[in-house]
């Protein structure tokens, strides 16, 4: 395959996926990649193994050997490394690309939404948290992570219905419909099961839950939408304090914003506009800032 070099390397990696874009230095797209989770909080060294594969699947699928990799330039946006810790850990890494530029998911999703451009962004995947850049600087909300955040989330979703199939199990509330597919989705047939199954468990499989939220929010079920309802609320509240910093555009992504917008206010929804490329397109057009490069 011809290509113009360098080759520039997108990643985005988060709470349930990693995924990777490989481009040459005049915009042509070689080859896309997909990996696991690669959220340092949850794993540093799993992190590094998720990049590494969902780029090799990107070079593989460009047809392009391994000695490739010591001409590509990487932009890296991982959930986690808000915190400094996890980014230094990470930019210590001996990784094996060309160079390597570290920033958070958040901030390549911005610049991915607004192709590089200043602008708002809200990510309603996983975890939950927003961002606006503009000429007066950076505004972040939220990204505290599941434990302590990620209010209205995929994760903080699926928390709040198992913690409901738990109490309905207790007798503390009504059994329904809904509380008989977390059980049958989990493969539980007791409290007990779904609490050794849990207690340990990663955001990513409460995200797994998410759906059933959204299933039975639109059959009617009155506690997936209060449950829906209260995320959609917190999230409105987040757009809000967003636009008080007057971005030229803001933009929802990931998995649940098509769901979670109809829940939003009229003031907000009037304020949305699509994104304009993905965030891998955002790590891209980071790794070229830090290189004083301009953006394709």
């Amino acid at each position: 395959m011809k290509y113009e070099e360098p080759l520039f390397l997108g990643i985005d990696g988060g709470g349930s996926k990693c995924r990777a874009l490989l481009i040459d230095a005049v915009g042509n797209v070689l080859g896309e990649g997909l990996a696991g989770a690669a959220n340092p909080l949850r794993g540093i060294e799993a992190s590094k193994q998720a990049i590494l594969e969902a780029y090799d699947k990107a070079r593989i699928e460009a047809g392009l050997d391994n000695d490739v990799t010591e001409s590509v330039i990487a932009g890296v946006g991982l959930a986690g490394v808000n915190l400094p810790h996890l980014k230094l850990a990470m930019e210590n890494w001996k990784h094996p690309f060309a160079q390597m530029h570290i920033t958070t998911d958040l901030d390549i999703a911005c610049l991915g939404a607004h192709d590089g451009e200043l602008g708002a962004v809200v990510i309603i995947g996983t975890g939950s948290c927003g961002l606006s850049k503009t000429d007066q600087g950076d505004l972040e909300i939220g990204g505290h992570g599941f434990l302590l955040g990620d209010k209205g989330s995929g994760a903080w979703f699926g928390l709040q219905l198992l913690q409901h199939a738990l109490e309905a199990s207790d007798g503390l509330t009504l059994e329904s419909q809904l509380v008989a597919d977390v059980f049958a989705q989990a493969q539980c047939d007791s409290a007990t099961e779904l609490v050794s199954k849990y207690s340990f468990a990663t955001p990513k499989f409460f995200a797994e839950y998410a759906g059933l939220v959204i299933k039975h929010a639109k059959a009617g079920d009155l506690i997936a939408q209060n449950i829906l309802s209260e995320g959609a609320n917190y999230l409105d509240q987040l757009c809000k304090k967003l636009l008080d910093t007057c971005p030229n555009r803001v933009a929802l992504i990931g998995g649940l914003s098509p769901f979670v917008e109809p829940y939003l206010s009229e003031t907000v929804r009037a304020k949305l506009s699509p994104p304009l490329k993905e965030p891998e397109w955002g790590a891209i057009a980071f790794a070229k800032n830090q290189m004083q490069l301009a953006i394709v």
